[in-house]
């Protein structure tokens, strides 16, 4: 999905909007909540019944500050995921860059034959395909990380759609044994159907017990997958297929010396330090008991809070207020959803596309 842009300054662009804004995910609470207050109200306001305010203040304020905590924490996640993804380009560039440097500069140095040229152009094209190729297999595998670590390593064909594309697309940047080397290590799988329904699995890096290995079949070639890995992950495979590119020119009259192995060293090392980190802030959120004590706190304080006010404040004090809190402390918890995982496809979350559509455009 493409990332929203907006004026900040603006209050028309940030304010009335409804696509891309928090306004579609507070709709419907929203409505449900102003019937549950006029409900409460009607109850109160016949039986005599009001709440105490003691209790209800240290929710309130304990439930406040649980969830801008962990909003900031999400906050905070979203910035550290930017600087982890401009890492990892910045050092795609910075190889293609001097990869195409350091052969421009050996053709300047002396005339080469024709077969020299043609050497070096080839290896430019296979350092500069292979850069971009790495660079879409980030979000190729972000999008299977989030759905191992959602509990989905079954997924419906219409949820795979989207992985498929990108593995067609890193496809398209190979050659034909390479192509074959990612089918067979993608780690995409259709299990045994159930019913009229086809299911698929997304593992990575994972050991399949042996009761479950003939119930899957490989993807693109339906053949029953055996072996007791489940795949591998796309990038580092895709960063050694780059690292052994980048060693053909080596020691070569039209290429580069050997000491110049150590400045793609450091970038490639910026690369897969950059893929990891972005694998394990997809993979290990924010702790389940944190969460559920958040969503726990919300839900006592937003269904206790109308049976605190005093039914003769009437319908702003019973319904309007409390639906304006309520519409707030959700508000709070549905970004902090959004942002928890920013390499998603929310429209707030980082549009990984612009960045390799970026990188694409520059090499």
């Amino acid at each position: 999905a493409r990332m929203i842009r907006f004026d900040s300054s603006s209050w028309f662009s940030s304010v009335f909007v409804f696509y891309g804004g928090v306004f579609p995910r507070l709709v419907l609470p929203l409505i449900v909540y102003v019937v549950y207050t006029i409900a409460v109200n009607e109850y109160c306001s016949h039986h005599d019944f009001t709440l105490r305010s003691e209790g209800l203040k240290f929710i309130a304020s304990s439930t406040t500050f649980m969830l801008v905590f962990r909003l900031n924490q999400c906050y905070s996640r979203l910035q550290d995921a930017n600087g982890m993804l401009v890492d990892a380009l910045c050092g795609l560039r910075a190889i293609v860059f001097i990869a195409c440097a350091n052969l421009r500069f050996a053709e300047r140095k002396r005339e080469l034959t024709e077969e020299e040229l043609q050497a070096a152009t080839i290896a430019k094209v296979h350092i500069c395909r292979l850069s971009v190729a790495v660079a879409t297999s980030l979000k190729l595998h972000l999008r299977m990380a989030e759905m191992m670590d959602q509990g989905r390593e079954q997924v419906r064909e219409k949820s795979l759609r989207y992985a498929l594309l990108d593995l067609f697309r890193i496809k398209r940047l190979l050659t034909d044994s390479e192509a074959a080397l990612l089918e067979s290590h993608c780690g995409l799988f259709e299990e045994q159907a159930r019913g009229s329904s086809r299911l698929f699995s997304a593992e990575v890096s994972r050991v399949r017990p042996l009761i479950q290995r003939s119930q899957r079949r490989s993807l693109f070639d339906g053949r029953p997958h055996t072996e007791e890995y489940s795949g591998s992950a796309v990038p580092p495979l895709l960063v050694m297929l780059l690292r052994m590119a980048l060693s053909e020119p080596l020691a070569k009259g039209w290429g580069y010396p050997e000491r110049v192995l150590n400045l793609y060293e450091g970038h490639l090392d910026a690369v897969a330090s950059a893929y990891q980190s972005m694998h394990q802030m997809v993979m290990c959120k924010l702790p389940l008991p944190y969460v559920q004590l958040c969503k726990v706190l919300l839900l006592v304080f937003i269904l206790a809070y109308p049976m605190h006010v005093d039914p003769a404040h009437g319908i702003w004090g019973n319904v309007v207020v409390p639906g304006i809190l309520a519409m707030t402390l959700i508000g709070f918890e549905c970004v902090a959803d959004f942002l928890e995982n920013p390499m998603g496809d929310d429209n707030a979350d980082i549009s990984v596309y612009e960045f390799i559509h970026e990188l694409e455009v520059e090499v």
